[in-house]
């Protein structure tokens, strides 16, 4: 049951996932597969996956230490300022590509069900005309969770990238 000691076929693949993870750490002969990120695994289709941990914004410990070169290969480039995006018109289907493609980089980045800054979208449910309407879950500390909505009136992922800046905004109100 949820809450519950493991037991069977699962508590022996949480071990040896556990296990496997201590020898790889101890050893430094393969690289620790929790290294930046947090393994998760579903106690019931036993599946496991791994998310990445970013360090909250006002962590002393987890901050560069000065004179350290800024900005690591694999930290995602973010806006310089949170600005809304301008709505690209139904003509422009360049514009609408280059938005999808800001959503994915902003979404890999900062959305994940475990351990994002955002948990997930929440808008598949939604009816989407006349205006595409995204909704997305930010945790506002201590457990409390919010949906903020965003509309645009073309596109699905312009309303969702509205989201993610105004879930942002209120992110960096509550939190940081």
């Amino acid at each position: 049951g949820a809450g519950g000691p493991l037991a069977g076929p699962v508590a022996a693949m949480s071990g040896n996932l556990l296990g496997y993870e201590i020898f790889r750490l101890r050893t430094g002969a393969l690289p620790a597969e929790t290294a930046g990120q947090v393994l998760i695994q579903d106690l019931e289709s036993l599946d496991v996956m791994a998310e990445p941990v970013h360090p909250h914004p006002r962590c002393r410990r987890c901050a560069a230490p000065a004179g350290a070169a800024s900005g690591a290969a694999e930290t995602p480039e973010v806006p310089e300022r949170l600005v809304l995006p301008v709505t690209p018109t139904v003509e422009t289907a360049r514009e609408a590509e280059d938005l999808v493609e800001e959503l994915n980089r902003i979404s890999d980045a900062l959305v994940r069900p475990y351990t994002g800054v955002f948990r997930r979208y929440d808008d598949e449910e939604l009816t989407q005309t006349p205006l595409k309407i995204s909704r997305v879950e930010v945790a506002l500390g201590h457990g409390v969770r919010r949906e903020i909505a965003a509309f645009d009136v073309h596109h699905l992922a312009g309303a969702r990238l509205r989201a993610l800046y105004a879930a942002a905004e209120a992110y960096v109100e509550h939190v940081v």
